[in-house]
């Protein structure tokens, strides 16, 4: 957490802790904010227990990565989809769609 604090108020600690008693643990979407610089954005994490060659639980190991463009491709399909939902309720005349990308 000194590398990266603003990770402590995330469910990726909760993740590590689950990954130090030897569960894989693959981790919801979160939102993120670092105060220091402003940046903020969307963030998905994975957490894993490290072990020995004798198998022994000695760490974990967690990979964190940023998701906001995804999230906000997400955002606007979603609001695509409501807009042209909204055309097809709003009209009583048939619709053809025909698809020229074969």
């Amino acid at each position: 957490m000194d590398i990266f604090p603003f990770l402590k108020d995330t469910p990726v600690i909760e993740n590590l802790k689950r990954a130090l008693s030897g569960d894989v643990v693959r981790g919801i979407d979160f939102p993120y904010n670092i105060s220091q610089t402003g940046r903020s954005g969307w963030a998905s994490d994975i957490s894993g227990p490290l072990k020995n060659i004798h198998g022994e639980i000695i760490g974990v190991i967690g990979i964190v990565n940023d998701i906001t463009q995804r999230k906000q491709i997400e955002t606007k399909l979603e609001a695509s989809k409501k807009y042209l939902n909204n055309i097809i309720n709003a009209t009583g005349d048939p619709i053809f769609v025909k698809d020229d990308s074969s």
